[in-house]
């Protein structure tokens, strides 16, 4: 009997905590263990259109993910209807599935993506597959296409996010809140010394920046400011045309470091006094583990608003509108370091740890 961790490369936070998760299940012992994209199931068409689709949506037209996110996640009968046409299409569009389900004699199925909870319970009802199906919701909000009655455990990070699954119907009994699980080498650090050294930086109030899918001119606007004094580490991530922008800088201000892919990014953070990132559920969980007080910019409509607005009101982010309001904050941490530790203390309200390593520790003592 195998165990199959099940993403959905439609952004890169689903793919990151089965990662995670697959990690945890390899240090409890378990060699049996297979992490799949179910998008690799589909045609190529439907693929490109998935993930491709996504991305340009949130890069170009915000307005109609805000839309699409609203209407398709109001309880009415016409959202029913919306939901019957999601599933119907998800499941047309992974029939190979079902064969490697049967053929694979799998036992558990964990998903990280909605998308997985909707086909793996129409097989479970439709065609038999007796495997048990648990679900790990990404962001501290819940759409209601995570709700899914073949679901057996949901794991959440949050009790508001355990709220409104019970209101869309699932049962108590059945979640968990738990934490939004991230790669164990998170759980590592090293004295800030090292750290430092391992960079190349100075022993200073350090502002990370992780900007590659941030409005380039908000990020720009605040470099170009905040250099003159702040330590300010960048990382561009495969966006070049921010980067080649960004290290002419470099040469003005020694304080100024650019990264296109910034390796260790746990060291990074582990040594980090503020963290500037777009409020996606993996990136702020990570943040989560190394108490790393955050500035949150330009937040997909939706799930990424929803995750800001929960960890501004825990306490350990702040949000910016645009540059200048970036720009307040930052100068306001460097200067009350009484506030940066209120923000600091504040994640002791958060599950911290190692959250994989508990929700595999719950998985493997139910089987």
């Amino acid at each position: 009997m195998s165990i199959l961790i099940l993403y959905a490369s439609a952004g890169n936070g689903h793919r990151r905590a089965a990662q995670a998760l697959y990690e945890g299940f390899i240090l409890a012992g378990r060699e049996d263990i297979v992490m799949l994209d179910i998008l690799d199931f589909t045609p190529k068409w439907f693929r490109r259109f998935y993930s491709g689709g996504y991305g340009w949506v949130i890069n170009n037209a915000k307005w109609l993910w805000r839309f699409a996110f609203d209407i398709s996640n109001r309880s009415s009968r016409r959202s029913f209807l919306i939901d019957g046409w999601h599933s119907l299409l998800n499941v047309l569009a992974t029939k190979s599935l079902g064969k490697y389900l049967r053929q694979g004699n799998v036992s558990l199925v964990v998903t990280t993506h909605f998308m997985a909870n909707d086909v793996l319970a129409y097989y479970k009802h439709k065609s038999g597959c007796r495997c048990r199906l648990a679900c790990v919701v990404t962001d501290y909000v819940v759409h209601r296409f995570w709700a899914e009655k073949g679901v057996d455990r949901y794991f959440v990070g949050c009790e508001e996010a355990k709220r409104e699954l019970v209101a869309m119907g699932v049962e108590e009994s059945k979640i968990s809140v738990i934490g939004i699980p991230v790669p164990a080498s998170f759980l590592r650090t090293l004295p800030r010394e090292q750290i430092i050294e391992r960079f190349g930086l100075e022993n200073r109030f350090t502002v990370l920046m992780l900007a590659s899918a941030v409005e380039p001119g908000l990020i720009i606007d605040s470099v170009k400011v905040l250099m003159r004094d702040t330590q300010i580490v960048v990382g561009c991530g495969r966006n070049e045309r921010l980067r080649k922008e960004l290290e002419p800088l470099q040469e003005i201000s020694p304080t100024l470091k650019i990264y296109g892919m910034i390796d260790e990014m746990e060291l990074m953070m582990s040594m980090a006094d503020v963290l500037v990132t777009k409020p996606g559920g993996l990136v702020v969980s990570e943040a989560i583990v190394k108490r790393l007080p955050m500035v949150l910019v330009d937040p997909i409509p939706g799930q990424e608003e929803g995750n800001r607005d929960f960890l501004v009101n825990k306490g350990v982010a702040k949000y910016a509108r645009g540059s200048v309001d970036l720009i307040r904050h930052i100068l306001n941490l460097k200067q009350d370091k009484v506030e940066l530790e209120r923000m600091r203390l504040a994640f002791d309200s958060l599950p911290q740890g190692d959250v994989a390593g508990r929700i595999v520790e719950d998985l493997l003592s139910s089987e």
